[in-house]
């Protein structure tokens, strides 16, 4: 269990260099914690995984989308299932990155 005070945390996970199969082992892979296992393989064991008492929110940004490709069409399933366990994501890259790549944008879900 992470040790932590207050009722928000904030996650980060790093896509490059991952080397995962798919998007959410890579997301994973890039929060490189030494407390989070590599088998955490849904939102709902992540969520288990980082609770701690009075935690409220958690927001995990993740970094460099652009870096791992073809991962397009699960963006919108990986960002629903976290949320559904109140773990919000915010997917980031350079702008032209982004566009280069065609990452379609998946809107709020909030």
């Amino acid at each position: 269990m992470f040790s932590a005070t207050g009722s928000d945390l904030l996650l980060f996970s790093q896509l490059k260099d991952t080397k995962g199969g798919k998007l959410w082992s890579r997301v994973i892979e890039g929060i490189n914690h030494p407390l989070l296992k590599r088998d955490i393989d849904s939102a709902f064991k992540l969520d288990r995984a980082i609770n701690f008492p009075n935690r409220k929110r958690v927001i995990l940004i993740i970094d460099s989308l652009d870096e791992v490709g073809g991962f397009e069409n699960e963006l919108e399933e990986v960002t629903s299932d976290l949320m559904n366990h109140q773990i919000y994501p915010v997917w980031t890259c350079r702008e032209d990155n982004w566009n280069k790549a065609q990452i379609p944008e998946t809107g709020s879900l909030v």
